[in-house]
């Protein structure tokens, strides 16, 4: 989540598609998707979107969107994300709209929908921009238009001024004075629904520019400011430690990989290079010292603890480095495996006799370990981004 203004577009996509209902025959096709669709299709076909402010960064789909509008001039189940309930915006901003009441479970109106929508509605008046009352029914005969067509596609019948439209109704940067203030509200309240720590991570990255944020120095300070925070900022540091040795061996790997063609790469002779074992020692420990400290970390909704140890059960047991690579291959499969309905394909291809090619899309042309280095921004980018898009200078 880096583009906080979403969530209008989901409030807003609560109400225009109310009601509305998806053919069973077709279930990846579902009413919110159609509506991400056309917002996502605007976006791709603004021609002013990558000057507006703050830009296109942070928005879910557009390069696969943009492709699709080169190759087919609209948008279906079949050419958007693989798994659009998870990468798309709806599925990013999901829970952080649920918890806002801007929509339930179902992504349906929520009970603070209404609050924000006339609230986007407000600042449009006030610039002279068409009111809701004549965007939302326009909207939804799109909407309703796509999911009648076998299969759902976004065929509107728009003009360029209808696409303009849409797309600058919610450009990320782009949200008038009502809009922001309410998403403030709601971001940094210290009572009664507080999000967890982002108040007080709002307060610590102003004036901070992108490229001097470091996570492991802002939860450094963080753990000063809220001390009670520290089992947690454990567990992140810790889980980050493992991550990152995961990262290093599998980006050596690819690396050194990546230079043999004419009969692939040997997996095992990987263990001839100093990055990748010292990353592969580093995982025996660092496993043990993840694990513990997830532990305390309360079950919401899911206990970590169990869910880190089934899931990187690999490593918890010192490997060779040889198997430590056939363990890194297969978990690599399985994680593409499990990206969608169908999978996803692995970025390696077996070619027998424990022999690898390296698919030119995912090779690196450099590389250098960073032991010490975060390998996920957790909260610190995507709150400075946040408070970026709402805080005006």
């Amino acid at each position: 989540m880096i583009r906080v203004r979403f969530l209008t577009a989901m409030a807003v996509g609560a109400v225009v598609t109310e009601g509305l209902e998806a053919d069973p025959r077709h279930r990846e096709s579902l009413p919110y998707l159609a509506w991400e669709w056309h917002v996502v299709e605007a976006i791709a076909r603004s021609a002013d979107a990558a000057e507006a402010r703050g830009g296109l960064s942070g928005v879910p789909g557009i390069s696969v969107t943009r492709r699709a509008i080169r190759q087919h001039d609209c948008l279906d189940a079949r050419t958007y994300l693989a798994t659009p309930r998870v990468f798309g915006f709806c599925g990013v901003y999901k829970r952080l709209a649920i918890h806002f009441g801007l929509t339930d479970v179902h992504l349906g109106p929520g009970m603070h929908t209404a609050k924000l929508v006339d609230a986007w509605n407000r600042d449009r008046r006030r610039s002279g921009l068409t009111e809701a009352d004549t965007l939302i029914p326009r909207w939804r005969d799109a909407v309703k238009r796509a999911l009648d067509q076998s299969p759902p596609t976004t065929r509107p019948g728009w003009n360029r001024e209808a696409w303009e439209e849409l797309a600058h109704a919610f450009l990320p940067g782009m949200a008038g004075a009502n809009e922001r203030k309410l998403l403030h509200e709601w971001l940094t309240t210290r009572g009664a629904g507080r999000l967890g720590a982002l108040p007080d991570i709002w307060d610590l990255v102003e004036g901070t520019p992108p490229d001097d944020l470091s996570e492991g120095d802002l939860h450094d300070r963080l753990e000063r400011v809220d001390p009670g925070l520290a089992p947690l900022l454990a567990a992140i540091r810790s889980y980050e430690h493992f991550s990152r040795c995961l990262q290093d061996a599998f980006d050596t790997l690819r690396f050194v990989a990546g230079h043999d063609d004419a009969r692939g790469f040997h997996l095992p002779s990987i263990a001839g290079k100093r990055e990748f074992r010292a990353a592969i020692d580093a995982l025996r420990t660092s496993f043990l010292q993840t694990a513990e400290s997830l532990a305390p970390i309360p079950a919401k909704p899911v206990a970590l603890g169990p869910l880190f140890t089934r899931r990187f059960a690999s490593f918890a047991e010192p490997l060779p480095p040889e198997d430590a690579a056939r363990a890194l291959v297969a978990l690599h499969r399985a994680v593409q495996g499990e990206k969608s309905a169908s999978g996803k394909r692995p970025w390696f291809d077996d070619l027998g006799g424990e022999r690898i090619h390296v698919r030119h899309a995912y090779r690196l042309d450099s590389f250098e370990p960073k032991p010490t280095a975060y390998l996920h921004a957790y909260r610190g980018r995507p709150v400075l981004r946040f408070r970026n898009d709402l805080v005006r200078r």
